[in-house]
C-alpha cells in the first residue's frame, strides 16, 4: 500500500514491505526516486498520512500494532491495537487515526497527539478490511 496526503504539496510517499517490515520512502518532486527505508513492525500493509503531512501511520498485521512515523524526524512510535491491522485512515482534521482490525473484528481509534494512544474500539462486522475518512 502507498500513502501520500492529499491536502498539502508532498515530497514523499511511504511504500509498506511486507516482508522486509519496513516502509520505502520515495521522493515524489522531479523525478521519483527511493530516499530511505524505515523499520516499522511485522508484515505493514496498510498506510495513511495525516492532512499536514506531519505523521505517517503503518498498521502491522504481524505484530497487532500501528507504527506512526514523524516524516520530519523519521523516528518512530508503536501503538498496539487489534489483532491483523490491515487497513488505517486518518480524520479530516488529523486529529485520529481508525485502524481495522481484521481479525478481532474492530476497528481501533487513536489520537494522534504527542502520546498516541488507543482511545476507542469499536465493533465491526466480520473481517474488517479497509477503512477511508470522508473528505
Amino acid at each position: 500500500m502507498v500513502a501520500t496526503a492529499a491536502d498539502v504539496p508532498q515530497q514523499f510517499a511511504y511504500v509498506a514491505n511486507g516482508d522486509a517490515s519496513d516502509v520505502t520512502v520515495i521522493e515524489t518532486a522531479g523525478r521519483s526516486s527511493a530516499t530511505g527505508k524505515i523499520k516499522v513492525g511485522s508484515h505493514p500493509l496498510g498506510t495513511a498520512i495525516t492532512p499536514d503531512g506531519k505523521r505517517a501511520y503503518v498498521a502491522n498485521s504481524g505484530s497487532g500494532t500501528v507504527s506512526m512515523i514523524d516524516t520530519s524526524t523519521r523516528d518512530v512510535t508503536h501503538v498496539s491495537v487489534g489483532d491483523y491491522p490491515s487497513a488505517v485512515a486518518v480524520s479530516l482534521d488529523g486529529s485520529r487515526a481508525y485502524v481495522t482490525n481484521t481479525r478481532s473484528d474492530t476497528v481501533s481509534v487513536i489520537d494522534n497527539d504527542d502520546h498516541p494512544s488507543v482511545i476507542e474500539t469499536l465493533k465491526v462486522r466480520q473481517e474488517a478490511r479497509g477503512c477511508g475518512a470522508e473528505r
